[in-house]
């Protein structure tokens, strides 16, 4: 059964659907708060897509550094939320197949982006084939886990989640155990697998602070508010400027009743990584502050934010497959 924090907020965001469909404030306000910087100055990844760029730019037959570049521009699509990546990886991808039919980096950027564009069949059949061309590139087998998940294919997706826990007992295969057992609703057991998987990952890792505000989450989801706020701090003290754990942040002063807090901590994920799901928190926070002009806006954001990304091929909710 879901908990009273659950309860709590999905009625707020029944709202923020109710007005995300029913109102439509000026355009030009969301476009503007969409027209940002979107490369995040904190991420390593930033100065690893500039070398990567010049590798390509140097020899643009080097199947590897294309492969490579187009991973480095899917991470980062989760560090700044911009879709635009998307393309840009998709190009690199083809391009390294095309070169080498057989390459497993292109193979598994390739299956990573059709799991971020929420095409799941088509992700699980190209990770299927990578793995029958090369069986111990380990990472294939978490795009696969995920795929076999979003289909509902669950057993099986536990089986090839065993054989990567088995060859590789890591960040990756952790959280994925974490998901798994939260689906089955074993949220204690959960909250152990995400723990084991933010001990295994490196301190400086984006994947680890990534970790830490899932975690976060799964204590939220368990009602306990102040081991969920310490985890999405412990993140920031390792990224100052992580956006996914100011949106941690927002949710735990909104379980409390605390909006104007949970407003100023959306506001700051927002200038960091703008995804629908913080401006309909802040929407949200504007309408219990009687901000309604204010709320108007971050909910035609929301939207707006979601157009962007199907733009840029990502799957509608209902048109997944």
């Amino acid at each position: 059964m879901r908990t009273r924090i659950l309860l709590f907020l999905i009625p707020m965001l029944a709202v923020a659907a109710y007005r995300l469909h029913h109102t439509s404030p000026s355009d030009r306000d969301a476009a503007a708060l969409i027209d940002r910087s979107f490369a995040p100055s904190w991420s390593s990844n930033e100065q690893w897509i500039s070398s990567m760029e010049e590798r390509v730019r140097r020899d643009p037959d080097d199947v590897k550094a294309a492969a490579m570049l187009g991973q480095a521009y899917l991470q980062r699509v989760r560090e700044s939320g911009d879709p635009a990546n998307y393309k840009k990886a998709e190009v690199l991808f083809e391009r390294a197949l095309k070169k080498d039919p057989k390459s497993i980096d292109a193979m598994l950027g390739k299956a990573t982006l059709l799991m971020a564009r929420h095409q799941f069949a088509q992700a699980r059949d190209f990770a299927r084939t990578a793995i029958e061309i090369e069986p111990d590139v380990v990472a294939t087998y978490g795009v696969l886990t995920d795929a076999l998940v979003e289909l509902g294919e669950i057993d099986e997706a536990i089986e090839v989640l065993g054989t990567m826990v088995r060859r590789k007992p890591n960040l990756s295969s952790y959280s994925r155990v974490s998901y798994i057992r939260e689906l089955k609703g074993d949220v204690p057991g959960a909250i152990e697998a995400m723990t084991m998987a933010v001990e295994s990952g490196a301190p400086t890792a984006e994947n680890t602070a990534w970790c830490m505000v899932h975690l976060g989450n799964l204590y939220l989801h368990q009602e306990q508010l102040d081991r969920a706020e310490a985890q999405y701090r412990r993140a920031l003290r390792q990224f100052p400027e992580y956006g996914h754990a100011f949106g941690g942040l927002a949710k735990v002063a909104a379980a409390k009743q605390d909006f104007a807090a949970a407003a100023e901590h959306y506001r700051r994920a927002i200038d960091r990584v703008p995804l629908s799901e913080f401006a309909l928190g802040l929407g949200t926070a504007y309408q219990e502050l009687g901000m309604m002009e204010e709320s108007l806006v971050q909910f035609n954001l929301a939207r707006s934010l979601e157009e962007r990304h199907r733009d840029y091929g990502v799957a509608a909710e209902g048109a997944r497959k």
